[in-house]
């Protein structure tokens, strides 16, 4: 991601309660976006939130609408949601150099939980769930892989 790109995800977004944005324009592994172990839960990349995500059905199907809840919670207390926490939640298949053909919609029900609808792989293999999170001032994030037969 490049500077200014940055730049515009800190200040500007930080305002939103939910937003989708395009994937990254790199593949991930340019990013310096670490791996986590689990595919359903991890910690930022700065250390700040851990996220715990579950897909809905599962598991995930191909070229069919499916949806994600998300709990984002402070990498300190990981088994509380954090209520200021607001979410940017996308995919990107680096192996093709694309993300998902639909922009997602995030939305927070009263627990805490983000429920996100509209997701899409519209293609088998390995795609890579990119989440952002955001809490006052903070702004980290991290990546899953997902592997789609």
């Amino acid at each position: 991601m490049r500077g200014n790109q940055r730049q515009f995800i800190a200040l500007g977004l930080l305002t939103l309660i939910s937003c989708s944005g395009e994937p990254p324009a790199r593949p991930v592994e340019e990013l310096d976006v670490p791996r986590v172990t689990s595919t359903r839960e991890g910690v930022t990349r700065g250390g700040l939130f851990f996220v715990r995500w579950w897909p809905d059905p599962d598991p995930l199907p191909v070229n069919a609408p499916f949806g994600v809840s998300v709990v984002v919670a402070r990498a300190d207390t990981p088994d509380r949601s954090d209520p200021d926490a607001l979410l940017q939640i996308n995919a990107f298949m680096p192996a093709h150099n694309h993300g998902m053909r639909r922009v997602p919609e995030v939305t927070r029900d009263t627990e805490g939980t983000f429920n996100v609808t509209g997701m899409l792989f519209h293609m088998p293999g390995r795609w890579e769930l990119v989440v952002r999170a955001f809490s006052g001032d903070l702004m980290d994030e991290t990546v899953f892989p997902i592997d789609i037969d």
